[in-house]
């Protein structure tokens, strides 16, 4: 079972990271046959750490890691 807590701040550059890094790996597995790579470059830039920390200050946001580690699972 996976642990998880509320994204900080500072955590905004790694989880940015990550999640780059998890798109990618999804589209190379699943999805680089039917959709664009240029698409997926799209959706990747609006997960900036900018972005991140923005969110952080919206009330209806939720942002979640894992609380021991922020590594890919596999």
């Amino acid at each position: 079972m996976v642990s998880v807590r509320k994204m900080q701040r500072g955590d905004a550059k790694h989880a940015s990271k990550m999640t780059k890094e998890i798109m990618l790996d999804c589209w190379r597995k699943y999805e680089k046959d039917y959709y664009p790579k240029k698409a997926l470059d799209f959706d990747i830039s609006v997960h900036s750490p900018n972005t991140a920390a923005t969110r952080l200050n919206l009330k209806r946001t939720s942002l979640l890691l894992p609380k021991k580690t922020m590594k890919l699972l596999e």
